[in-house]
């Protein structure tokens, strides 16, 4: 049994049967809908304005749980103790002295707390905006204004506060940014479409207050790294930069691998799908843990028997935005894995969520074949499989250990698409005939796309500077793909390159962000500055304005130009390169 094989929770006690299992995922079920009941306010859930308290401003409980000295409790989240009751700008204050926050951090916390402390009222806080196209922004709008009776001022007359993380990355999938007045494929929108469009930029562009933070957070501590992505920013990168970033190649006498933390970046799917294969492969030999490969059952129409050629294809085919389950799915026991699809909101078990896989229960129906002495061919799905991380630290489901959240294998309808059942697709290989797929809603989390790898960093990355193949032919990457990878990296030493870029990827004409693109983002900078001017103006009589301009400007310090700083490049055993 696989369980005896590894340092499993269950192991000696035999496997769980499927009605302990399903009997497991309904009460997960329950505690999920208990918690989304709570986050949407279903359940009693005290206001946070307290009438006769000066301002109507919060109350804010001394949390006596365990903390660290830092102040962080479990699940990363923060804990401060600000005491009983205090304005919105007290608590702005609490919160920019315990995070030593600069300027212009401490600003973007101020401006909403100085208003709140002046309307008296409540504000709806989106977070990150740069994901959110227009059709959604529209969306909110409109049901705001129905749910508040208030079809005339936006959002229904409720206050705004949008965070967003940085422009500098992917377009909100299968819309447009909000900086653009016009979708990038009009031809592609219906007309009804572009105009929620056209509207929810208009509506964007009337946010007045506008903070944006300069810090280069992920490549705080290495400042080669920090100007190097500020010149490709700004679309000034040199020669020297080409010259110093096609040194980066990875070889395999680099000293990191898979088995220390190494993550893959690719744009396309199907080199994602090989390397989170090797991967798992390396990964478990390096941990002495056994490999299993489960095979996705497959239904096709009328129980039509696949051809062998159609079965390696349909195989070999794995996730994808479309398909959330892949073809063969390679476990073991301890790896990373990352969710597909939405399975337990309100227990965070959401798409992208990353997890780590501490077992997983095999189909006793299903029969194996021994591939090796570490490795064994499971000839169907698992039945479930056991994962945990950081966010389900606190969960405590009956029959599992404390810690972990089960997810079952499901069964997904493959797409019309896929098949070559709609006129404009010729359908992927193999799949004509299959009409479901069955197999576990989550997938090796070594490798990821670039869009997937948005809003992470890494030590130590492997990035692929390649653009998608049409017609067989490799085209340039975009600057956003280009830029996404690369400033995943924390620092200039943990950037690894699977192959040494084109002159045409990066230089050769330069690889830059569009124009509306950069004339949208230096619109809102602008902005940004004349927020900041306003900010100084109205609140220099306020109490802690003093407090405030004696913060830092920023604390990265001043940046050197690194491409005139030779000392800053200088590496033992490498000799400088001229361009």
């Amino acid at each position: 049994m696989l369980q005896d094989l590894q340092d499993s929770p269950f192991r000696g006690m035999g496997l769980p049967s499927r009605e302990e299992i399903d009997a497991v995922l309904k009460v997960q079920k329950k505690d999920d809908s208990s918690v989304t009941a709570k986050i949407q306010g279903k359940q009693s859930n005290p206001s946070s304005a307290h009438a006769g308290e000066p301002h109507g401003s919060p109350r804010w409980p001394v949390h006596r749980g365990e903390i660290s000295p830092e102040g962080v409790g479990p699940g990363g989240r923060m804990w401060l103790e600000l005491g009983r009751y205090a304005t919105y700008v007290d608590v702005a204050l609490g919160l920019t002295r315990h995070w030593t926050l600069n300027k212009l951090q401490s600003m973007a916390v101020l401006l909403p707390a100085a208003f709140l402390d002046w309307k008296n009222m409540i504000m709806l806080v989106i977070d990150e905006i740069s994901q959110v196209g227009g059709l959604t922004l529209a969306a909110v709008d409109s049901r705001l204004k129905q749910y508040r009776d208030d079809q005339h001022r936006p959002f229904g007359g409720i206050p705004m506060v949008m965070f967003f993380g940085d422009f500098f990355q992917f377009d909100p999938v299968l819309q447009t940014s909000l900086l653009l007045p016009t979708p990038r494929d009009p031809g592609g929108q219906r007309p009804d479409s572009s105009a929620k469009h056209l509207a929810a930029h208009k509506l964007f562009l009337q946010f007045a207050n506008v903070v944006i933070l300069r810090e280069q957070v992920r490549a705080a501590g290495c400042a080669r790294l920090r100007g190097f992505l500020r010149r490709l920013r700004s679309g000034e990168q040199t020669e020297l930069d080409f010259q110093r970033l096609s040194q980066r190649l990875y070889t395999p006498s680099c000293k990191y691998s898979f088995v220390d933390g190494l993550r893959a970046i690719t744009p396309l799917n199907q080199d994602r799908w090989d390397l989170n294969m090797a991967a798992v492969v390396q990964w478990a030999r390096a941990h002495g843990k056994h490999i299993s490969v489960f095979a996705a059952k497959h239904d096709t129409e009328s129980g039509k028997r696949l051809s062998a050629g159609d079965l390696c294809h349909v195989l070999r085919y794995g996730d994808d935005s479309q398909l959330p389950t892949p073809g063969l799915f390679f476990y073991a026991q301890g790896m990373p894995v990352v969710v597909t699809r939405n399975q337990f909101v309100g227990l965070k078990v959401v798409n992208g969520a990353p997890f780590k896989a501490v077992d997983i229960f095999p189909d006793l129906a299903a029969g194996t074949i021994a591939l090796a002495n570490d490795v064994t061919l499971h000839l169907g799905p698992p039945v479930a499989v056991l994962l945990e991380s950081e966010d389900t630290a606190g969960l405590a489901i009956p029959g599992l250990p404390n810690g972990t959240i089960l997810i079952k294998s499901k069964t997904v309808a493959i797409p019309s698409q896929m098949r070559g059942k709609e006129g404009r697709w010729r359908g992927k290989p193999g799949f004509r005939w299959v009409t479901h797929r069955t197999g576990p809603l989550c997938t090796p989390a070594f490798a990821m796309t670039d869009q997937k790898s948005q809003g992470k960093q890494f030590s130590n990355v492997l990035v692929n500077l390649k653009g998608v193949h049409s017609s067989g032919t490799a085209t340039r990457p975009s600057f956003m793909s280009l830029y996404v990878q690369l400033s995943r990296a924390q620092s200039w030493d943990g950037l690894h390159l699977f192959r040494k870029p084109a002159r045409g990827d990066f230089i050769e004409p330069k690889n830059v962000l569009d124009k509306d693109m950069r004339e949208a983002i230096l619109k809102l900078e602008r902005r940004g500055e004349e927020t900041r001017r306003r900010f100084e103006q109205d609140h220099r009589s306020e109490p802690w304005f003093q407090e405030w301009e004696a913060m830092p400007e920023s604390g990265q310090g001043t940046e050197t130009d690194d491409v005139e700083d030779a000392a800053l490049w200088r590496d033992p055993g490498v000799s400088e390169l001229r361009s």
